[in-house]
């Protein structure tokens, strides 16, 4: 039995989630034992709150940068969708859930249009996403008259802000966690979760297999910009109302953006795991919270979430350069072995 055992904990203990829940928990240790009111039942909703929009976007952001491909406008197709979802709820007569159907339908004509940018036209996707987001951000201004639009539907700010397990876990948290967990199952059992890593690893390779990588990416676009209108929705419920700048100002995208490559997803495509991005979402989210309990400035705090960008890009890159030099290494010896046996 033991025999069977070890090679699971091996696997388990090398497993990149495995990695990021230890040093999530000696993180919080770490953070608790300076000020113990890191547990306190304000600050803990206060972390699984700021993790929600940031975690729908996961879903959005890791699926593609596994594919291959990169939306840099997640937060103002966001801002842009949460706008147009308040100003319709402000109509007593049209049901809400009308509201939120017609951004869910935006935010896939936001990714129709990075669609034709880059798989018609050929732009390169953080080129294009850079450019529509300036153009969405233009629009939300206009739009809102540089106010903020105010949430009126009482049963939607209810279900935005409510909490259970007495007030300890916000109900968006779980929706947020449903959420991930659905996309780590298509991820990890589907045939075209298996078919985007194909795509974003070897588009050559992927063709052989017969897979079209830049349909492939048109779906991940396309639910890039769905899952982006959802987080403005429910970034809208949860603070009562739409705003042309604040979403945006909070760069939930970047901080989605940092989790995945922490939790192994790489910047080339190909490979990565969006369960450990959630880890690493969460590890990113108390060690922001840590540095606001320490006392350091909000300024401080996103140039440390730069900084963990950085280095998680750093890593991502010596990862890669090992993993192709085994490739190469192993490619030689096959060659040897082959020559040898003529």
């Amino acid at each position: 039995m033991e025999h069977h055992r070890t090679p699971v904990f091996k696997r388990m203990i090398h497993a990149k989630w495995f990695q990021l829940l230890i040093i999530l928990i000696l993180v919080c240790a770490a953070i608790y034992i300076v000020n113990p009111n890191f547990i306190s039942r304000v600050n803990i909703r206060s972390i699984l709150r700021g993790t929600v929009v940031p975690g729908i976007m996961l879903a959005a952001v890791g699926p593609l940068l596994a594919g291959g491909g990169i939306d840099l406008a997640v937060s103002t197709q966001a801002t842009l969708a949460a706008i147009l979802f308040v100003n319709i709820t402000r109509y007593s007569d049209i049901p809400w859930g009308f509201a939120i159907i017609a951004a869910l339908l935006l935010g896939a004509v936001f990714g129709l249009i990075n669609v034709f940018l880059i798989n018609k036209l050929n732009f390169l996707a953080f080129i294009a996403t850079i450019g529509m987001s300036t153009i969405y951000i233009g629009f939300a201004r206009m739009w809102s008259g540089m106010m903020e639009v105010m949430l009126t539907n009482h049963d939607i700010i209810a279900v935005g802000n409510a909490a259970i397990i007495e007030n300890w876990i916000p109900v968006p948290f779980l929706f947020m966690t449903l959420l991930i967990a659905i996309y780590v199952y298509i991820m990890a059992n589907t045939r075209f979760g298996r078919s985007i890593y194909m795509a974003g690893g070897n588009e050559a390779a992927a063709r052989l297999a017969g897979l079209n990588p830049k349909r492939i990416r048109a779906i991940l676009f396309i639910n890039s910009g769905v899952i982006s209108a959802l987080a403005g929705v429910v970034w809208s419920a949860m603070n009562r109302m739409a705003h042309p700048t604040s979403l945006n100002d909070a760069m939930p995208n970047f901080m989605s953006l940092t989790a995945v490559i922490i939790g192994g997803v790489s910047f080339r495509g190909g490979s990565g795991n969006i369960a450990a991005g959630f880890l690493g979402l969460l590890l990113v989210r108390v060690f922001d919270n840590g540095l606001t309990i320490f006392g350091f400035r909000s300024y401080v705090n996103m140039a440390a979430q730069g900084l963990i960008l950085i280095v998680a890009l750093i890593a991502d890159h010596v990862n890669a350069v090992r993993r192709r030099k085994a490739l190469e290494a192993a490619a030689i010896a096959a060659a040897d072995s082959a020559q040898s046996a003529v």
